[in-house]
């Protein structure tokens, strides 16, 4: 899968506004477990909507959180959290969903999260070099913004280091981040470094 390059650049550059929003106006803004109300405060703010969240049973695999607009008010959205799943991936749900609020544009909208889901797991597994479809490409998008803000590409390379000397673990850095430990191995993987690196390079990193 492609991911258009541009589209990325801007998404790290409203991630580096939203981090310099939580230093403006949150009491510990540069916390090692990011404040999930913090961030939908500052994020509520930023671009005057309400927000709100659900936690929701219900089956799947796959889907874990879903935001819901509404075209009669594009000034409040709903977030759907599984309820079912630990509180680590509950926070890194919350955090992606968040960050739809912030990157996305009324193209991104897909009025069929179950389709968009299916898609994005072909595109996955194909690997055809073709850039992604725009729903697809904003999850991706949304998933990278959110590791950003979670566990920010300094703190990376320093455990990156410390990893390599082992004088610390994935379970560790999970841990003190509250996010899952799968995506802290691939934040730290070599080709995800080289993106973040690339495209912070480009606005910036702050």
């Amino acid at each position: 899968m492609i991911l258009d390059f541009t589209k990325a650049k801007t998404v790290f550059l409203k991630v580096k506004h939203v981090r310099e929003e939580m230093r403006r106006y949150c009491l510990a803004p540069d916390r090692f477990d990011l404040s999930i109300e913090d961030l939908q405060h500052v994020v509520s703010g930023m671009y005057t909507i309400q927000i709100v969240k659900k936690q929701v049973a219900y089956e799947g695999t796959f889907v874990r959180g879903l935001i819901e607009r509404y075209q009669k008010s594009q000034s409040r959205v709903v977030i759907y959290i599984k309820k079912n799943i630990d509180d680590d991936a509950k926070r890194f749900v919350a955090v992606k969903e968040l960050c739809h609020v912030v990157i996305d544009e009324k193209e991104d909208w897909s009025p069929e999260g179950e389709k968009t889901i299916e898609t994005l797991l072909i595109e996955y597994v194909v690997n055809n070099g073709e850039t992604a479809q725009t729903p697809s490409q904003s999850e991706i998008l949304a998933e990278i913004a959110a590791i950003e803000l979670m566990y920010p590409y300094d703190l990376r390379i320093l455990d990156a280091a410390k990893l390599a000397n082992k004088e610390t673990s994935l379970q560790k850095i999970a841990n003190t981040h509250k996010m899952p430990e799968e995506i802290v191995s691939r934040s730290l993987s070599k080709w995800y470094q080289d993106m973040a690196k690339r495209l912070w390079d480009e606005v910036g990193f702050g």
